[in-house]
C-alpha cells in the first residue's frame, strides 16, 4: 500500500474526524520507527556514509541516518574491525585513548562513532550499516520504507503500520474511559502479532549483509 491507502485504512477503522492525515501519517511514520527498531529489515541495510576523524579526539558525530548494526568499516577501503561495543574494545586496547596512529578499530557508543586510534590527519571512515526508515510523505508515490524491492508488497507490513497507528490513536480516543481500552488493547496486539510475522519473513532467506569478522555477537 502507498501512504495514501495506509491513511484511507486508518480513517475507515477510527471513524474519528479530529484526526486528520497528517496526524495519522505522523503515526504511520512512527510505527516504520517501532518496527525498524525490532527487526534488522533487508531494505535498510544500505546504509552507507563516511565519518571524519577529529583531530586529539577518538569520538565522532555519527551519519544522520545512522539507526543500528554496523556491519562494515574501512578506510581507504582496507576493513577495520567493527566492536560491537565499547567495553570489547577496551578489553582489546586496554583503555580508550586518543594515541596517534591509523584507525585499527571502531565501535559505537552512546550515538557516536568511537575509534582507535587517532590519525593524525582527519580521515575519513567508511561505514555501512542499518539506516532509518525514510518517513512517508502524504503522496500515492510515497510508501513504507523497510523491506524493498520486489519484498515491498508485503501485508504483514503494511498492517502492522495501520495497527500501530490505530493502536496510538485510540490510546488517545479511548483516554478517560473506564475499564479495558478494547480498541487500544485489539490494535496493540495486532501490531505485535504482525511483527512476528515479519521478523519470521525477514529471517526466511532475505538478503543482509554478511557479517564481518568482530568481537561480539550479531544482531
Amino acid at each position: 500500500m502507498n501512504a495514501e491507502e495506509l491513511i484511507e485504512e486508518v480513517e475507515d477503522i477510527i471513524q474519528d474526524p479530529s484526526y486528520d492525515s497528517e496526524a495519522i501519517l505522523k503515526h504511520l511514520n512512527r510505527g516504520q520507527l517501532a518496527i525498524a527498531n525490532k527487526l534488522l529489515l533487508p531494505g535498510l541495510s544500505d546504509g552507507h556514509a563516511s565519518v571524519n576523524t577529529v583531530l586529539s579526539q577518538n569520538h565522532a558525530t555519527l551519519p544522520t541516518n545512522y539507526h543500528k548494526a554496523l556491519h562494515v568499516a574501512q578506510v581507504d577501503g582496507l576493513p577495520v574491525k567493527v566492536y560491537n561495543n565499547k567495553a570489547l574494545m577496551i578489553a582489546d586496547y586496554g583503555k580508550l585513548t586518543t594515541q596517534t596512529g591509523a584507525v585499527t578499530g571502531v565501535t559505537v557508543d552512546s550515538g557516536e562513532l568511537v575509534y582507535q586510534r587517532v590519525p593524525a590527519t582527519a580521515t575519513a571512515v567508511e561505514l555501512f550499516y542499518y539506516r532509518k526508515p525514510t518517513p512517508m510523505t502524504e503522496s500515492g508515490t510515497s510508501f513504507p520504507d523497510g523491506l524493498g524491492g520486489q519484498m515491498a508488497d508485503n501485508d504483514d507490513f503494511d498492517f502492522a503500520l495501520i495497527h500501530y497507528a490505530c493502536w496510538r490513536l485510540f490510546e488517545r480516543i479511548e483516554q478517560g474511559l473506564e475499564g479495558q481500552k478494547i480498541d487500544t488493547g485489539y490494535h496493540k496486539n495486532e501490531f505485535y502479532e504482525r511483527v512476528g510475522e515479519l521478523r519470521l519473513f525477514c529471517k526466511e532467506g532475505r538478503s543482509h549483509p554478511v557479517p564481518p569478522i568482530t568481537k561480539g555477537s550479531w544482531p
